[in-house]
């Protein structure tokens, strides 16, 4: 996982990785038998990375530093994989990693995007700790259709009189 090579020897240093450096460690896994499965089960990259974090793989988070400043969203859901408390910013890959599992687990098809339900549950969350105002959804009226033909209201002199509904 360490991709950056000499980072201290050098006296210019980039902090981007060599991603050259991984290909080869990258072919000879996934050539491996079960790859190709297990990343079927999942929908992207992040997501199988996350699931495979938070199957107990023993790297420290501090082996990975470098990914913030290359992945926030991906280091922020590695490190806190398979936890009970997330980061914010990795909550939806949180929500679709786990999703994922647990389907696999239950033999059921990979599941589409579920990060609606993370959002939603982070709404929730921050209403119930009273950081964020309730979210009210207002649906949008429907008008009535009307008799005029389209082009005439829209080139009419005088706006057309729509007759209100009596109660």
């Amino acid at each position: 996982f360490l991709c950056i090579k000499g980072l201290l020897r050098r006296k210019t240093f980039s902090l981007t990785p060599l991603y050259g450096l991984a290909d080869a460690g990258f072919d000879r896994v996934a050539k491996a038998p079960g790859v190709s499965e297990w990343l079927q089960s999942h929908i992207s990259m992040r997501t199988a990375l996350v699931a495979l974090y938070g199957r107990d793989l023993r790297l420290a988070p501090a082996r990975f530093r470098w990914l913030k400043g290359v992945n926030r969203t991906l280091w922020y859901a590695l490190h806190s994989a398979d936890t009970a408390k997330v980061f914010v910013e990795g909550a939806g890959v949180q929500a679709q990693a786990r999703a994922e599992v647990h389907a696999s687990k239950l033999g059921l098809p990979r599941p589409g995007l579920v990060v609606t339900q993370a959002i939603d549950g982070l709404q929730a969350e921050l209403e119930s700790i009273g950081l964020v105002f309730a979210r009210h959804v207002i649906t949008p009226k429907r008008r009535e259709a009307s008799d005029l033909p389209v082009m005439t209201a829209v080139y009419a002199a005088q706006p057309p009189v729509v007759d209100e509904p009596s109660e």
